[in-house]
């Protein structure tokens, strides 16, 4: 069973170790020269804020922002949310620290995934690996209510591996580990905040990702390390009928999200934990494209396959799709960006980088990024020459957000 790569720079190596690691770094560089990566790179990022989420040694495992784009969560490996407003004049402005354990006696937890559930970003929903699930609401002063788990005969997982939400904010659905040779998905109520029923026979490996369409509020796709990806359609009745489609990405499934074409038809995005990507019509149940580790260094222009690593896909306003590319070299120094075709086609290149990317959340309005990784920072990326907005347009776009995103809204 192929799992996620741990560069050697977060373990602890022996001296033999470290010469060795220090070797296979000196050999990872660029593939031309920096004017050639300027030319090849035609969009420039630049670091518009940045703040350290937390003094502790923790990483940022887990981002999400609301939809009209004024506040980010950010979820760590220590089971913390951290809540941050997105301001045009001062950047990222921390609103809220939310500690997302049970009891003192809670065994060591992170955050595995969080979502906010409606616009203007009152509900926040966050789940935690030690089989915690929260939702805060933001006009209580962050109150916390928990979900209910079902009867206490119901032999439930507490190991929770991933969750989303679907596109109506009224179901939850979270994947477990391997308990007892059964994998579940959970699904729950949002409203009533408890268990409705689950999946059970279409994985035999840990949940590793979970998408809902972000239209379709019935259509979820799934990941496992058992390679599978399914998508399932939660308007049948039973979970045979329910499994529309499966996909083998013949290795374990690290990632997903959904897309769109240039012609409207729903694409799938699949990382794998051997940093392949993987393409797929999830209309037609076909492969539309691949891409294996050794391309996507290249497409980079970087020498070294084992120092580089995807951390996501993202869609742009027109649904061109482009994938964030990271390296582990000097802790993360090098972070670009490639358009997904027929071929991967160099697009912008992040300068100032200071640590290993965990997750990314872009806006395709303005084309602002955020990331966050393990060195607990969290990044505003924007565009030093917009190809077809200034910088000023950009700031309009988040200052209309902001206003537009101060009305109310029943949060379910």
């Amino acid at each position: 069973m192929s799992k996620r790569i741990i560069f050697a720079e977060n373990l602890g190596l022996s001296s033999s170790d470290d010469e060795e690691n220090i070797g296979a770094i000196e050999l990872d560089k660029d593939m031309c020269t920096s004017s050639e990566i300027d030319s090849l790179f035609k969009i420039k990022y630049k670091i518009a804020h940045e703040m350290s989420a937390t003094m502790k040694r923790e990483f940022i495992m887990k981002l999400c922002t609301n939809t009209s784009f004024t506040k980010v969560a950010a979820g760590t490996s220590g089971a913390t949310v951290y809540i941050y407003d997105i301001c045009q004049e001062r950047g990222l402005i921390k609103s809220a620290c939310l500690p997302c354990s049970s009891s003192i006696s809670d065994q060591p937890a992170s955050i595995c995934g969080l979502n906010f559930l409606n616009e203007d970003s009152s509900i926040l929903v966050v789940g935690t690996t030690a089989g915690h699930l929260f939702v805060y609401d933001v006009r209580q002063n962050y109150s916390r209510m928990s979900f209910k788990r079902g009867p206490k005969h119901l032999d439930v997982p507490k190991d929770y591996l991933c969750l989303d939400r679907n596109a109506n904010s009224r179901l939850l659905c979270v994947g477990t580990a391997n308990y007892r040779d059964m994998v579940q998905l959970l699904f729950f109520d949002l409203r009533q905040r408890k268990l409705m029923g689950c999946y059970s026979e279409s994985h035999q490996g840990d949940m590793t990702d979970i998408k809902f369409h972000p239209q379709n509020p019935d259509i979820l796709c799934t990941g496992s390390v058992d390679g599978l990806i399914n998508i399932f359609d939660l308007h049948e009745t039973s979970e045979e009928d329910a499994l529309l489609t499966t996909f083998n990405s013949e290795s374990s499934v690290y990632k997903l999200n959904w897309h769109k074409t240039l012609y409207e038809k729903d694409i799938i995005s699949c990382m794998t934990t051997t940093n392949d990507l993987k393409l797929y019509n999830s209309e037609e149940y076909d492969l539309v494209a691949e891409f294996e580790w050794p391309k996507i260094t290249d497409a980079i222009k970087r020498k070294a396959p084992s120092n580089c690593h995807l951390i996501n896909t993202h869609s742009t306003l027109d649904n061109k799709i482009f994938s964030l590319v990271g390296t582990n070299f000097n802790k993360g120094e090098i972070l670009r960006s490639v358009q997904l075709k027929d071929q991967m086609i160099p697009l912008a290149n992040f300068k100032g980088n200071k640590q290993i990317i965990r997750d990314s959340v872009f806006e395709m309005n303005s084309n602002a990024l955020i990331t966050g990784g393990e060195g607990g920072f969290l990044t505003l990326w924007t565009q030093e020459d917009r190809l077809n907005d200034s910088t000023q347009n950009y700031s309009q776009e988040l200052k209309h957000k902001i206003k537009r995103g101060s009305h109310k809204t029943n949060p379910y």
